[in-house]
C-alpha cells in the first residue's frame, strides 16, 4: 500500500519537515538524574535511531527549565547542558530529522520530598492532580518562570535545534494555567481563555523575537482533563482557536490527561491507551482541527498502524501524527512502512511505560535493542563470528524472535513446531478483536520467518531423538506452559470450558445465558471483555480469591484501570475474596475467607486459573539432549523457565540467540 499523505512533506515555521511523522515526547529514564540533566550518550543513540528509521521530526522527552523544580528528567537550566543536546541534535539532522526540545516545568505537580523546593502552582487548591497543596504563584513568579522558559528556548536555538515544543498537557505548569480546574485566578493571568494562555503566547512570541521565522515553535496541550471544572473538549477548541490567530505558534499537539492522575480508575481518554480501547485521543485531535485555520494539527495516542495514520491525515483529522510507543517498538516503523515492509508491531502493553514510572529504564516487550541501541548494535546488525547449527523447539513468540535473530546472525536454524501453525499462546492472544495489534505482530513473524533462511517445521512435534538428528550446535526450548487445573469438586463436569479451549477452538456456541469465569487474572478478564464482544446477552461474572485491590495489582495501573472501567460497562460482576470449592449442575459454590459458603448461578463455567511452566519436559530434554552431546548449547526461554508476558518471551527468545557460540 502506499501511504501519500503519510509520506508528504509539510512546512513547519519555513522548515520543510520530510514526512508527517513525529516521535512523540516519552520519557525514557536513561539515566539523566545521573547527567545533572544532560542527556546521555544512550539519550543520543535513542534519538539517533529514530531519526535513521525515518521520522521527520523528533521531539525530546520533558526537560526542565527551572533548576529548582528538576527531578529525574532531562534539564535546560544551565548552560553545560546545552554541549549534550547540541550532539543530540546534530546526530539526528544528519539522517535528515528535525530536532526539537520538549521544554516544560513541574509546577504544582513538582514532589516536594524531591525538589526541596514549595510546589507552585496559579492557584493553591487541593486537587488529585497534586501531591499536596501548592502554593499560589505571585505575578513575580510568573514572570519569572516565563523567563526561564524563554531563556531554555533560545539556549535550544543557539544548541542547534530546530525548534522547541512548549508542554502544556498531562497536568504540567503551563497546562496548569490553561486549566480552569487549576487556575482560578482573576488577574492577568486567570478568568477567560486568552487571560489562561498569557503566559504561552508571552513565551512563544520571545522566543520567536530572539530565534526567527525559521524556529519551530510548538504546543502540546491537553483537550480533556478527568478533573472536575477541568477542561473538556468544547474549552479545548476555544483554546486552539484563540492560538489559531493569536499566537505565533507552529503546531497544537493535542493530548489528554488522566492517566497520571492518583486513583484514576475511570477515564475514557488515557493518554497512554492500552490495547483495550482504540486510540481515543485521535477524535480530539479531529474536532479540534474542524475550527483551526492555520496551525498544524498533530494526532496522537495509541496510534501503531501506518493504514490507520494515513486516514488520519487523509480524512483531514489531523496534519500529523505522533508516534511515541509504536517507535519503542520498531524504530524503523518510517521506512519500513514506505517500503511495505514487516513492522514490529507496538501491542500496546505499556511496559515501556511501568517502567519508566517507576524509575527503569525503557523497555520493550517486542523489541529487545531500545535503551541499549550501541551495546547490542553488533547483535542487531553484525554475523557472528562462525555459522552454527541451531534447533529451536516451539515457535511461539520467543521462539519465533529467537529464530529470525539467530538466522540474521548467520546460523542454519530449523524451527520445530508441533501445531500447524507458527504462534503459540500469541495466536490466541490475537483472538479477541481488541487485541488486533497482536494479530498484525504475529503476521509481521510470519513474514520475517518465510522471507529468511530458517527452516520451519510445523505439525511436528519435536523429541530430542529428532533434534539430535539435526546435528545441532545449539538448541533453544521453548516449550511454553499449560494451562492450570486446580482441585475443584466437579471440576470434570461438561458444563465447564477451560478458556484456552473456548479461544482455540471458538467454542461460543457452547455458552449458555449465564458465564462465570474462574480466576480474574489478564486472561480470566480478557476473556470476560471478549465474550462480552461476541455475546453481549450472556450475564458474566468472574470469580477470584484475591481482593480486588490485589487483582492485577502488579500490572501498568492504566492497563488494570482501563480493563476494569472496560469490564464495569459491559455489566461484568467481579466476585472478589472468593475461591471455588465446587461445581455442580446448577452452578458453583465459593467460600470467602471467613468461610462463609455462596453460591453462584451459571449455565457456563470458564477456568482461567492460570499456566504453569513445562519445566520438567524442559529439563529431561536438556539431559537427554547433553546425555547424546555434551557439547551442545541448551537455552531454556519463555514460558518453560517462568510463567509471564509476552515481554519476557520474546526478550529471552533474543537473548539466546545471541548468545550462541558465546561460550
Amino acid at each position: 500500500m502506499k501511504y501519500n499523505t503519510l509520506f508528504s512533506p509539510i512546512t513547519l515555521a519555513n522548515q520543510e519537515i520530510r514526512n508527517r511523522i513525529m516521535v512523540a515526547p516519552a520519557g525514557i529514564g536513561l539515566d539523566s538524574q545521573y547527567h545533572y540533566g544532560r542527556m546521555s550518550s544512550q539519550y543520543t543513540d535513542y534519538y539517533e535511531t529514530m531519526a535513521k528509521g525515518g521520522a521527520g521530526l523528533v521531539v525530546s522527552e520533558f526537560t526542565a527549565v527551572d533548576k529548582r523544580y528538576h527531578y529525574m528528567t532531562l534539564g535546560l537550566f544551565d548552560r553545560d547542558q546545552m554541549a549534550s543536546i547540541s550532539r543530540t541534535a546534530e546526530a539526528v539532522k544528519v539522517f535528515g530529522a528535525k530536532f526539537l526540545v520538549q521544554i516544560s516545568h513541574f509546577g504544582g505537580k513538582a514532589p516536594k520530598n524531591y525538589v526541596l523546593n514549595d510546589p507552585m502552582a496559579p492557584s493553591s487548591i487541593k486537587s488529585r492532580m497534586y501531591p499536596e497543596v501548592p502554593r499560589e504563584m505571585t505575578v513575580e513568579d510568573i514572570e519569572e518562570v516565563i523567563g526561564l522558559f524563554i531563556r531554555s528556548g533560545v539556549w535550544a536555538y543557539e544548541a542547534g535545534c530546530d525548534g522547541v515544543e512548549l508542554h502544556a498537557a498531562h497536568g504540567y505548569l503551563l497546562g496548569q494555567f490553561v486549566s480552569p480546574h487549576a487556575n482560578r485566578r482573576n488577574d492577568e493571568y486567570g478568568g477567560s481563555v486568552e487571560k489562561r494562555l498569557r503566559a504561552v503566547t508571552k513565551i512563544s512570541q520571545s522566543i520567536r523575537d530572539q530565534c526567527g521565522e525559521d524556529f519551530i515553535i510548538g504546543l502540546k496541550f491537553s483537550a480533556h482533563e478527568h478533573l472536575e471544572g477541568g477542561i473538556d473538549l468544547e474549552y479545548a477548541k476555544e483554546v486552539a482557536q484563540f492560538l489559531d490567530t493569536h499566537s505565533v505558534l507552529d503546531y497544537l499537539h493535542v493530548s489528554a490527561f488522566s492517566t497520571t492522575l492518583p486513583g484514576l480508575l475511570e477515564c475514557d481518554y488515557p493518554s497512554v491507551p492500552p490495547v483495550y480501547i482504540k486510540q481515543p485521543l485521535v477524535p480530539l485531535a479531529g474536532e479540534i482541527k474542524k475550527g483551526v485555520k492555520s496551525k498544524c494539527i498533530i494526532a496522537t495516542g495509541g496510534i501503531t498502524d501506518p493504514e490507520y495514520a494515513e486516514s488520519i491525515l487523509s480524512e483531514g483529522k489531523a496534519d500529523m501524527i505522533a508516534l511515541g510507543r509504536a517507535l519503542i517498538a520498531d524504530p524503523e516503523w518510517p521506512n519500513k512502512a514506505k517500503k511495505n515492509r514487516p513492522i514490529m508491531y507496538c501491542v500496546r502493553c505499556n511496559i515501556c511505560y511501568k517502567r519508566v514510572m517507576t524509575q527503569q529504564s525503557v523497555k520493550c516487550s517486542v523489541n529487545p535493542y531500545v535503551g541499549e541501541e550501541r551495546r547490542y548494535a553488533q547483535y542487531k546488525r553484525e554475523k557472528a563470528d562462525k555459522s552454527l547449527k541451531v534447533c529451536i523447539v516451539g515457535a511461539g513468540p520467543g521462539g519465533m524472535e529467537a529464530a529470525v535473530t539467530a538466522d540474521r546472525r548467520g546460523h542454519g536454524v530449523v524451527l520445530f513446531e508441533k501445531d500447524k501453525e507458527v504462534g503459540g499462546y500469541l495466536r490466541l492472544a490475537g483472538i479477541p478483536d481488541f487485541k488486533v495489534e497482536y494479530r498484525k505482530l504475529l503476521k509481521s513473524y510470519e513474514s520475517l520467518l518465510s522471507e529468511s533462511g530458517v527452516k520451519v517445521k510445523t505439525g511436528n512435534e519435536a523429541t530430542p531423538e529428532k533434534v539430535l538428528q539435526e546435528k545441532p550446535d545449539a538448541v533453544i526450548l521453548a516449550l511454553g506452559s499449560e494451562p492450570i487445573f486446580p482441585d475443584i469438586k466437579g471440576l470434570s463436569s461438561k458444563k465447564v470450558l477451560n478458556a484456552v479451549d473456548l479461544l482455540a477452538g471458538r467454542l461460543y456456541e457452547k455458552v449458555g445465558s449465564s458465564a462465570v469465569i474462574i480466576g480474574a487474572g489478564f486472561v480470566g478478564c480478557e476473556v470476560a471483555l471478549h465474550l462480552f464482544q461476541k455475546l453481549p446477552s450472556v450475564k458474566i461474572r468472574i470469580v477470584d480469591l484475591l481482593k480486588e485491590d490485589e487483582i492485577l495489582a502488579d500490572e501498568p495501573p492504566v492497563n488494570r484501570s482501563v480493563l476494569f472501567w472496560e469490564l464495569k460497562k459491559a455489566g461484568v460482576e467481579m466476585k472478589s475474596g472468593h475461591k471455588t470449592v465446587e461445581i455442580n449442575e446448577k452452578g458453583l459454590v465459593t467460600v470467602n475467607e471467613k468461610g462463609d459458603r455462596e453460591f453462584v448461578q451459571a449455565d457456563t463455567i470458564i477456568l482461567s486459573a492460570g499456566f504453569r511452566p513445562l519445566s520438567a519436559l524442559s529439563r529431561d530434554f536438556r539431559e537427554k539432549l547433553n546425555a547424546a552431546n555434551p557439547e551442545i548449547e541448551v537455552f531454556l526461554i519463555g514460558d518453560c523457565v517462568k510463567c509471564d508476558k509476552i515481554y519476557h518471551a520474546i526478550n529471552s527468545g533474543a537473548h539466546a540467540a545471541w548468545q550462541i557460540g558465546c561460550g
